[in-house]
């Protein structure tokens, strides 16, 4: 027996084209400023082609956009490492 995914390729990529049209719509009324986001610190950042396929792969399935699975595997790595960061309402609060 096959397995359909409901997030196959062709859905995903329809959702794609939907979020970049509504993202490039709110920037050309807003401005260039991180309309997802405004009180997030915007960061360009370089990555290896191979592990940011993984990344969006494993954001997939976990139902998250590939900026969120990065965030939450920083968050992982600094507990990992006994770092403590303040909740995401707390933070929002202080800056």
């Amino acid at each position: 027996m096959v397995q359909v995914s409901v997030w196959d390729q062709p859905t995903r990529n329809v959702w794609r084209v939907f979020y970049k049209h509504a993202f490039l719509t709110l920037q050309q009324t807003y401005g260039k400023s991180n309309v997802a986001s405004p009180s997030k610190k915007s960061f360009p950042l370089r990555i290896d082609p191979v592990l940011w396929a993984e990344i969006e792969r494993l954001a997939a399935q976990e139902l998250r956009s590939a900026n969120a699975q990065v965030e939450y595997l920083l968050r992982q790595a600094l507990q990992l490492r006994g770092r403590q960061l303040p909740k995401e309402d707390e933070a929002g609060k202080q800056g």
